[in-house]
């Protein structure tokens, strides 16, 4: 079978696998659509091409998709052959053609979600657990900053949880997608507002209540994002960022609470759970990554998130390396970048021609 792997310095290519076998507690699934994160996996092979490492072992890339279930372990209950599933947590979720994963990385996909739309499951149990990181509530006033695949998305579920958002990106193509999907929030680039002022205009003068950075790297938190926080607010790095001294200095004097999001929940890397499929009790960790994956798939359902303006291109797995290739040369033509991952047994999904949006 087909699997996308990564040299040492950062070229995808493809590679031809055995079939995995079906373990106790696992599925295995037919890949179908796999979505490319360009802030994970385009940052880091754009990091790898410019510096590459001395280690130069090869790995998969990858780790959201969705598929169908072809055969189901012993001890997986809930799941049955030919079930749709959304598919999220490397290293055992990549973009391949045949995927053995355990039954808690693995959740069923609900009637009026398409395969494309639930490869996305994981950008979407990252960005709710971050948001739930801040303890969001209803009334909230939310900066946003980055409207990549995961900001767009995260956009979404914070206006479905009752915020209101104000979400700022370099490109105009994406503030355009981004204004299309906020019903209770604006999108600007940072050279259309004050924001300092539109943020005070809004809250009486008090301050924003959270920010959100969802940006690739660990570029600094400056001084005029504290600023735009009252006092007490909350600051989720969902897709990197790091506060500078002087920011740090003021952000203590506020109390600031900054808090990090280890990925789509607090099971994500433990083997017990996502090896041996042990589950967390719901009533002491309600939101695992799996109830996570659940809940953003039925936010789709509902149509209180939309990734379909987001998906920009679709490749056939054979043209993986020309899609990671677009990814990291050319990040301001791309948005949701898919890789349908058998091609002989999905169709692709209608792509919406954004070229003459790709101004800066």
């Amino acid at each position: 079978m087909n699997v996308v792997m990564h040299t040492h310095d950062g070229h995808a290519y493809l590679a031809d696998r055995p079939t995995p076998g079906c373990q106790p507690n696992q599925l295995l699934c037919r890949g179908a659509f796999g979505w490319i994160s360009p802030g994970t996996e385009g940052g880091f092979l754009r990091h790898r091409r410019s510096s590459p490492p001395t280690d130069t072992t090869h790995h998969t890339l990858g780790y959201t998709a969705s598929g169908l279930v072809e055969t189901v372990g012993d001890d997986a209950p809930g799941f049955q052959p030919g079930m749709a599933v959304g598919l999220y947590g490397s290293p055992y979720v990549f973009h391949a053609q045949q995927l053995a994963v355990g039954r808690n990385l693995a959740t069923p996909v609900p009637a009026g979600v398409s395969l494309p739309e639930a490869a996305s499951v994981g950008l979407g149990a990252i960005a709710m657990h971050g948001l739930r990181r801040i303890d969001l509530t209803l009334g909230d006033l939310v900066v946003h900053w980055g409207l990549g695949p995961l900001g767009m998305i995260a956009i979404q579920i914070a206006q479905a949880m009752g915020a209101r958002v104000i979400a700022l990106d370099l490109l105009a193509a994406r503030v355009a997608v981004a204004n299309e999907l906020l019903t209770r929030g604006h999108a600007f680039q940072p050279d259309q507002v004050n924001l300092k002022e539109l943020i005070m205009a809004m809250t009486r003068g008090r301050g924003a209540d959270a920010a959100v950075t969802c940006v690739s790297g660990q570029r600094a938190i400056d001084q005029n994002i504290v600023d735009l926080l009252r006092d007490r607010g909350r600051i989720s790095l969902l897709g990197g960022g790091a506060l500078t001294l002087d920011a740090m200095q003021d952000a203590c004097r506020k109390e600031l609470e900054i808090r990090h999001v280890r990925a789509g929940g607090p099971s994500r890397r433990d083997p017990v759970y996502e090896v041996q499929g042990i589950d967390y009790p719901i009533g002491y960790v309600p939101w695992t990554e799996n109830r996570n994956m659940e809940a953003y798939l039925q936010l789709l359902a509902d149509g209180l998130v939309n990734v379909k303006p987001m998906i920009t291109h679709c490749f056939n797995i054979e043209q993986a390396p020309a899609a990671w290739n677009l990814v990291v040369d050319h990040p301001e033509t791309t948005l949701g970048v898919l890789i349908n991952l058998n091609p002989d047994r999905f169709n692709s999904p209608t792509v919406r021609d954004r070229s003459e949006e790709h101004t800066s």
